[in-house]
């Protein structure tokens, strides 16, 4: 039995979905709003699904969990570790993303002068704690041995290892906010096996205007960046430096990410398109 917060069903007799309770705005869709779907009693026939859960912080469990159920998670825990944890992805990125080191202990600061000199951006080798600039953007000893305390009570990265990266100069958009990150023109790229499904800006609520040429380019990077690291079900985020050069800023598993500023609905009717066309291709091969 699948434990009590979670809602298993199928979207369109196409893809299944898992999801929990009330979700964060920035994962929140209401899939029966848009789409038939039908809610899975008991075990069913082996079946393929989505966990549109948040964060996922045991994600093997998880997996094995729902696996005992017939319910096969679009990513394997290699795959989810492949496009979520910067120590796994980056050895296939080195040069189309910004140099980085991941520490399993902070560093001293020697070793970063050593390594990068000031300024750096750090996070966690997962994420960041809500985007917030001091624990970001580090421009010296001094707050560096602030930031690292403030790391070790923090709950977002206290369990992660630590990754310093080389602080490009990105094309900001706008920088209102001096508790935190900057917005750059940055854009996030869903893929579905490889096939780009969603595109939009990375901060949702935030409109950037985006030429063709931009845009070619940005979904240039971001699809070499995905044949590079393949995984089912993925996020590639890219954003323009200040010189016109784009980078890969990040991978995330997509099951977990939020939407930024890609329609839901186009990003979930895609991925319906897709797998339509992948059905309809396997039965004229049979």
């Amino acid at each position: 039995m699948l434990r009590p917060s979670l809602d298993l069903f199928v979207i369109d007799e196409v893809l299944g979905v898992v999801t929990s309770g009330p979700q964060q705005h920035t994962y929140e869709f209401h899939f029966e709003d848009f789409f038939p779907i039908r809610r899975v009693r008991g075990v069913p026939t082996k079946l393929t699904a989505v966990a549109r859960i948040g964060a996922i912080l045991e994600y093997e469990q998880l997996h094995t969990e729902l696996l005992s159920e017939n319910v096969l998670l679009i990513n394997t825990p290699h795959e989810h570790l492949l496009c979520s944890e910067l120590g796994y992805w980056y050895p296939s990125l080195e040069g189309l993303t910004p140099r980085s080191v991941v520490f399993q202990t902070a560093p001293s600061a020697d070793v970063i002068e050593a390594e990068f000199g000031w300024p750096i951006f750090m996070k966690g080798a997962r994420q960041t704690s809500k985007h917030q600039r001091h624990l970001s953007i580090i421009k010296g000893r001094e707050q560096y041995a602030n930031a690292i305390h403030s790391y070790q009570r923090d709950p977002i990265l206290s369990w992660q290892q630590i990754a310093i990266r080389e602080l490009l100069q990105l094309r900001l958009i706008e920088d209102s906010d001096p508790t935190s990150i900057p917005i750059s023109f940055e854009f996030r790229c869903f893929f579905w096996k490889g096939e780009l499904a969603g595109f939009g800006g990375y901060t949702a609520g935030v409109k950037v205007n985006i030429s063709a040429g931009e845009r070619a380019a940005a979904l240039s990077l971001a699809s070499q960046a995905a044949k590079k690291v393949r995984v089912p079900f993925m996020v590639v985020d890219v954003a323009q430096c200040a010189n016109g050069q784009w980078t890969v800023i990040e991978l995330n598993d997509a099951q977990e990410s939020g939407y930024g500023c890609v329609t839901p609905i186009g990003l979930w009717q895609s991925i319906l398109d897709l797998e339509r066309k992948t059905e309809s291709t396997c039965e004229n091969h049979q």
